[in-house]
């Protein structure tokens, strides 16, 4: 406050005082969002435009965050760079310091900014501990990223180690359960094999509120507690550098402001893979021992005859991918064949007639990869394009539309079956593979930041673009429903894969049909109510809507005391998840240039579509 009376009229102060006491305590004073900036400084210090009470209300104040990190740290260097991606998708401001430029922010400059965010374990023995809890106690956001514990940490923040006066030790927690929900009623757990991280042995007082505990041993993992009119919020773990987290981490940001915004996808996609199925006319399984019946009847009469009004009732839009033979060639000469006729073309005339899309999964099922693969390793590229130009010959005897959309056999593709992709089915352009490395059920623990695809061009063949499955499957595993989850707060998308033949794959069936049509219809409502009011389209149409969508930067700000401009070039970002805290809550939202499509929570998560380049959101 001392900065901007400095900058007003005696006359004024009064007001402006009043105006922006508001700001910096109601717009930072709140649990977990992305917030704005608390004085009118940038973060070099520079003085911005002078206020009066005339102009007040016309003067943004942005969105912006600070993320700290060190680039020598290995585990810091891999957590900011996940950070860097989750926020970037997400369109929110932010600027970066090392953890060795902090000494120069004093409690005015880190006023500049919405939050900080320590994405370093020695950030906090960097800043001066005066200047920090002034910070927070005039309304601003903390967020420490991972465990970290020095000297410099304030007394006053209440963390404690459980042997009084000692450094506290380190756990590798395993397992973790939210203590409420983390979106909708949504309360997430994972068990101890799929997840470990490592913690401190913390001690907490009262203040502090637990959102995430590890199971073994019981521990916080997420903590939050208010501090004065601002809030900190402590991620006692080293998880967070995986991809996985990116959702609960953008929300336990962005639901600490008053009032925040996000941009998302909102797109609802969904696969079917390997559709015409195999079948070999035989009674095996669950369907002939049960059913008495062979694979081609169990397609033909029941999963396709079940499935397709099941999608219609969700009005879920289908992508298939086919393969036209599973004879596991990878050796020229390659024929136009089709090894399961009629039953393939009995199977392609219901899709085409349902007027689903139908796109590319292969000649044959086998992996374009030179390297160590699930299936056969290709000898070189030129056979990849042999067996891709034969694809193209069956592709138009069967008078299908070109293909733009394709799925790897066994979600693997090498850079050389990028480039064979390219060459020999050239109307390619989207690649559909998996969000997290692991195998094609979705369900493997988790993995590192770069393993498994990201939403853009591809790292390798840049003519391509990534659109990765983020789970799979008939049910929502524990595991499943956390990557859903997560796909639904980090990217607002749902990107689902399914096989007609599950259920008769050992490591994907259940003891009968009706208990996977009975699962999976249950799946879909947990779907549907997931991401309320999503663009449910076909894969391909999700290609340039995208990358208009990664080439866009928004901007999110307030405008007086109440109000929210959004700037939307090209309307590149047209939806955004709407954050409102406690002082907002009873508000009515009039709007300008934009609409309310759902309220996810409501009144206090809305899904809003921006109509115009330049919008305003105003509390009533």
């Amino acid at each position: 406050m001392i900065l901007i009376t400095a900058f007003i009229k005696l006359h004024r102060a009064l007001l402006i005082f009043f105006i922006f006491s508001f700001l910096a305590g109601s717009l930072l004073a709140l649990p977990f969002s992305s917030g704005f900036q608390r004085n009118l400084k940038t973060s070099r210090g520079e003085e911005s435009k002078k206020l009066s009470a005339e102009n007040v209300s016309e003067v943004s104040i942005p969105q912006n965050f600070l993320l700290v990190s060190d680039s020598l740290a290995t585990d810091s260097a891999l957590l900011a760079e996940n950070l860097r991606r989750t926020m970037k998708y997400a369109g929110l401001a932010f600027q970066e310091a090392t953890s060795k430029e902090l000494p120069a922010y004093t409690s005015e400059r880190m006023g500049s900014f919405s939050a900080l965010i320590f994405a370093a374990e020695n950030a906090a023995r960097k800043v001066y501990g005066p200047d920090l809890i002034k910070y927070l106690t005039e309304g601003g956001i903390l967020c420490v990223a991972m465990r970290t514990w020095c000297d410099g940490w304030p007394v006053e923040l209440g963390l404690r180690s459980t042997v009084k006066g000692e450094f506290p030790g380190f756990i590798d927690g395993a397992g973790l359960d939210s203590t409420e929900p983390v979106y909708q009623n949504f309360q997430v757990s994972l068990p101890e094999k799929a997840f470990v991280s490592n913690g401190l042995d913390l001690d907490l007082s009262d203040a502090w509120k637990v959102h995430l505990k590890y199971i073994n041993p019981e521990r916080p993992l997420l903590i939050s507690r208010k501090f004065g009119k601002g809030r900190v919020i402590f991620w006692n773990a080293s998880c967070v550098h995986q991809k996985e987290f990116r959702g609960i981490f953008l929300f336990s940001l962005l639901r600490a402001l008053p009032a925040g915004l996000m941009s998302i996808f909102n797109t609802f996609l969904f696969q079917i893979d390997d559709s015409p199925p195999p079948a070999w006319g035989v009674a095996t399984g669950p369907v002939g021992n049960l059913m008495g019946i062979s694979d081609y009847q169990f397609y033909e009469r029941i999963w396709y005859e079940q499935m397709m009004p099941l999608f219609d009732q969700f009005n879920v839009k289908l992508s298939h991918f086919l393969c036209f033979n599973y004879r596991g060639k990878v050796d020229p000469p390659f024929l136009p064949i089709i090894d399961r006729d009629p039953f393939f073309s009995e199977i392609l005339e219901k899709i085409i007639a349902r007027k689903d899309e139908i796109a590319l999964h292969g000649l044959n099922h086998q992996s374009l990869a030179v390297d160590e693969t699930p299936s056969t390793p290709w000898p070189g590229k030129s056979s990849m394009i042999e067996s891709l130009q034969v694809a193209q010959i069956l592709w138009a005897k069967s008078g299908l539309a070109p293909s733009v959309a394709y799925v790897p056999v066994n979600n693997v593709i090498d850079k050389v079956g990028k480039e064979a992709l390219l060459k020999g089915f050239p109307t390619i352009r989207g690649v559909f593979r998996l969000y997290l490395k692991g195998d094609d059920t979705g369900n493997d623990p988790f993995s590192g930041l770069n393993e498994g695809d990201e939403f853009g061009p591809d790292f390798q063949v840049e003519e391509l673009f990534n659109i990765p499955r983020l789970t799979s499957g008939y049910s929502l595993t524990k595991t499943n429903e956390f990557s859903m989850l997560n796909g639904v707060m980090a990217h607002g998308i749902i990107n689902h894969f399914i096989h007609p033949d599950d259920i008769y794959s050992s490591d994907r069936t259940m003891e009968s049909w009706e208990k996977m049509y009975s699962e999976f219809r249950r799946m879909l409502m947990i779907l549907d109510k997931a991401l309320p009011g999503a663009q449910k389209i076909f894969s391909s149409k999700a290609l340039v809507p995208f990358k208009k969508y990664l080439e866009c930067t928004p901007k999110y700000g307030f405008s007086g005391k109440t109000s929210i401009k959004a700037e939307i070039p090209a309307l590149g970002r047209p939806y955004s998840y709407l954050f409102v805290g406690d002082d907002f809550a009873s508000a009515t939202l009039a709007l300008e240039g934009c609409e309310i499509v759902s309220e996810p929570e409501p009144k206090r998560i809305y899904l809003i579509k921006w109509n115009q380049e330049k919008s305003n959101i105003t509390f009533r």
